[in-house]
Order: structure tokens, then C-alpha cells, then sequence
């Protein structure tokens, strides 16, 4: 049979092995834990490189939406004066008959 002082050493062996268990417990975790923050810093170093990327490409949209316009707008241009030769050739072709002598 044990006495008490058996008992209290046994039971403080008991606590002393799980505070060792715990103790490897939180040592792995804290190692996971280090990788994961690695992890989270590279992600983020990935991150901050896509954003470049995207603003580099905003950039470039912008500027091919700037020359999508001009070449609009020097469509536009260039209909309304081919449109006023076509009527100035409509309008010249029925006074062609006149004989206009040349000068030189």
C-alpha cells in the first residue's frame, strides 16, 4: 500500500510528463506556426508583385483606350470630308458641261 508521500510523487511524475508532452506540443506548433507566417510573407511578396502587374497593365489599357479614341475620332473626321468630296464631286460633275478654258 502507498503512503501519501508516494502518492504525491506519483502524482507529481504524472504532471511533470504531461508538461513535458505539452511543452513538445507547443514546440511544434510553434513551428508550424513559423512556417505558415513564411508562407504568408511570400504570398504576400506575390501579391505586391500582381499588383504591380496590374497597374503596369491599367496603364497600358488607358493608353490604348486614349488611341482607340483619337482613331475614332480621326474616323469620324475622315468620313465627313470623304462625304463633302463625294458632294463637291456630285456637284462639279453636273457643270462639267460649262467648258471652262484653262488658264496657262
Amino acid at each position: 500500500q502507498m503512503n501519501n508521500e508516494d502518492k504525491i510523487l506519483e502524482l507529481l511524475t504524472a504532471m511533470q510528463a504531461r508538461q513535458e508532452k505539452s511543452e513538445e506540443l507547443l514546440g511544434v506548433m510553434q513551428a508550424s506556426m513559423q512556417s505558415m507566417q513564411s508562407d504568408i510573407q511570400k504570398i504576400n511578396g506575390r501579391l505586391d508583385s500582381m499588383d504591380e502587374r496590374l497597374d503596369s497593365m491599367d496603364g497600358r489599357l488607358n493608353s490604348l483606350e486614349e488611341k482607340v479614341d483619337d482613331l475614332a475620332e480621326g474616323q469620324d473626321e475622315l468620313r465627313t470630308s470623304v462625304n463633302a468630296l463625294l458632294d463637291w464631286s456630285e456637284r462639279v460633275s453636273s457643270i462639267e458641261q460649262l467648258r471652262i478654258p484653262k488658264i496657262g
